[in-house]
């Protein structure tokens, strides 16, 4: 059995990576083509914000041979 911090690192690691995923469908999407650019700019900026930090967790998981669920 893994520590539980080792699972919440888990969790959030997936939860994001999901969250990810769906914001990256969004932006393929016509509604998000025709909103105003300084909120295209704010969702660019926080897809790369996630993906910086899906990389992240996922290093930390590597450290400690976790797998992702």
């Amino acid at each position: 059995m893994i520590p539980e911090w080792q699972d919440r690192l888990q969790e959030e690691t997936v939860e994001t990576a999901e969250r990810l995923n769906k914001l990256n469908k969004f932006m393929t999407t016509e509604h998000f083509y025709k909103l105003p650019r300084v909120e295209k700019d704010l969702l660019y900026e926080q897809q790369r914000t996630m993906s910086k930090l899906v990389q992240v967790l996922g290093k930390r998981c590597e450290i400690y041979g976790l797998k992702l669920k």
